[in-house]
């Protein structure tokens, strides 16, 4: 008679066979893991353990198909068990049957009521399967079972946002600020979507709120800031902003941040013009040590074609910060309007120091070198290709300034395949309008014509038009 508690030779057999299928899967054998794992079910066509591995294998060797079959038995033969759930949720996902897994997951739910990973994956599915509603109900029954947590809320905001429902949109921001109470970063949230949507006395309510947290909360002082001066109404003069700018209470970011819609469409002449030119020189008297309030001068100015001015302030604002770019781009946006290619050259050379994965700074340095050291121009443009890899906007750029460093004839052909009219620059505007030139004196009247509106130099871009 055995023994209690003694396997027999038959259970160790069976239990071999699990072991060898685990050392294969450590081993990264998947082929000998499955064939292992055949061996269990060829002895016990009911181990949903076996089934589960063995879906995992074919998961692991993208055969999605097997892997769904077989974590389909599993979950036939243990239809409770959370792990098997999960893996059959993520093949089914896999396999872009979103409507068999937003089953699953619904199963998984009721399997672990508690798990608020099971509750995200089913909303990121319906909202896939363009059950937007479904999606923020699901996640609404989560915070009912575990209490508002600002990440679920903001994806329940995102949705009712998107699908324009503002009531509901407002609700979720409200009830995470009453779980989260006097968090002023959430209620500055709330007031900016009630000035998103249009209702800015409720806007100023919030503001105000949050002014007697923190009377020092910049967007809350922002907005009464403008409040007062009536600076609100978007028909405005600019001169209207005046005072807040003279606010030394104000950050300089936010002061700019009202500036920037003027900004954008400012012309090279006119009132507006004239008072963002004296805006960012008292920007520049209340911020000395600040290099935006100096990029922001040089930008007016640029825009104005006050190019010396404004190669003044762009050189100042780099001496203050010399990590930001942008600033270098229009410094030397800047110098080549101004034909200063020396000083071209040593920026641009700077600038690849500093910033070895920038396609324009090469760029700049080629352009930089093409009269001076033309074969060094082309090795610069070389490496800007690349660096470029296939991001067309960048090599479009660099085929262009390649062309015009190297005074070869292009066809009509290899222009028409350029997307120049993604050139957000000036510069390779105007060169895209000289390799045009030679071959469609039209376009290239366009492209010049262009980049004078993009704030290159009018007197010299018009002589190339007048000689066409």
């Amino acid at each position: 008679m055995g023994q209690p508690g003694i396997y027999t030779e038959s259970d160790m057999e069976f239990q071999d066979m699990f072991f060898e299928a685990q050392l294969a899967k450590y081993k990264g054998d998947a082929d000998g893991q499955i064939e292992a794992l055949n061996k269990v079910i060829k002895r016990d066509k009911d181990s949903h353990a076996a089934y589960y591995e063995l879906s995992k294998a074919y998961k692991s060797k993208a055969d999605y198909e097997l892997a769904e079959k077989y974590a389909k038995k599993a979950n036939a033969l243990s239809n409770d068990n959370e792990w098997y759930l999960l893996n059959l949720a993520d093949i089914l996902e896999l396999r872009n049957e979103y409507s068999q897994a937003i089953t699953v997951y619904q199963n998984l739910g009721k399997v672990s009521p508690q798990n608020p990973v099971i509750y995200h994956r089913l909303a990121l599915l319906q909202l896939k399967s363009g059950k937007d509603q479904e999606a923020a109900q699901t996640l609404e029954a989560l915070q009912q079972k575990n209490g508002v947590d600002e990440e679920t809320s903001r994806r329940i905001f995102d949705i009712y946002r998107d699908n324009g429902n503002q009531k509901k949109a407002i609700e979720t921001l409200r009830n995470l600020i009453a779980a989260i109470p006097d968090n002023t970063r959430l209620m500055n949230n709330l007031a900016s979507y009630y000035m998103e949507s249009g209702q800015e006395k409720e806007a100023q309510k919030i503001y105000d709120q949050i002014l007697q947290l923190d009377p020092k909360d910049p967007n809350a002082s922002m907005a009464i800031a403008k409040r007062s001066v009536g600076a609100g109404n978007k028909d405005s003069n600019l001169s209207s902003l005046i005072p807040l700018i003279e606010n030394v209470d104000l950050p300089l970011d936010n002061k700019i941040q009202e500036l920037m819609p003027y900004l954008s469409t400012m012309k090279k002449t006119g009132q507006t013009t004239n008072d963002l030119e004296a805006i960012s020189e008292k920007l520049i008297s209340l911020y000395p040590n600040e290099a935006k309030a100096y990029a922001l001068k040089g930008d007016v100015l640029f825009y104005q074609g006050k190019y010396k001015t404004s190669e003044s302030s762009f050189k100042k604002a780099i001496e203050l910060d010399d990590r930001n770019y942008a600033l270098w781009s229009q410094y030397m946006q800047c110098l080549w309007e101004l034909e200063k290619f020396s000083e071209l050259q040593a920026v641009s050379e700077e600038a690849v120091d500093l910033y070895p994965n920038k396609v324009t700074a090469f760029l700049f340095h080629a352009i930089s070198l093409k009269k001076s050291d033309p074969q060094a121009a082309q090795d610069f443009a070389t490496e800007a290709k690349f660096i470029a890899g296939s991001n067309k906007s960048l090599t479009d750029r660099v085929s262009v300034v390649n062309h015009w460093i190297s005074n070869k004839k292009i066809s009509q052909d290899e222009l028409s395949a350029l997307d120049y009219q993604s050139f957000g620059e000036s510069l390779y505007l105007e060169l895209a309008g000289d390799l045009y030139a030679s071959i469609d004196k039209k376009t290239a009247q366009k492209l010049w014509k262009q980049a004078i509106e993009q704030g290159a130099n009018p007197n010299r871009l018009q002589k190339k038009i007048e000689l066409q």
